[in-house]
């Protein structure tokens, strides 16, 4: 499996917004199985270049 995404950070209020693609192996099928989602949530970054990420899945 491989999962593909982009992220959009504000840049100053600490919301995050990501979309991505899912692709799995499909045995006995032709090409991959592929999924796609969306979630939103919340960052926050220290002044050391640690952080956090809490993602939640839309839909």
């Amino acid at each position: 499996m491989v999962v593909v995404g982009l992220f959009d950070f504000d840049g100053a209020a600490g919301t995050v917004t990501a979309s991505f693609k899912q692709y799995a192996s499909n045995k006995g099928g032709t090409g991959p199985k592929v999924s796609s989602g969306a979630a939103s949530g919340t960052y926050t970054v220290n002044a050391d270049g640690t952080g956090t990420i809490n993602l939640t899945t839309l839909g």
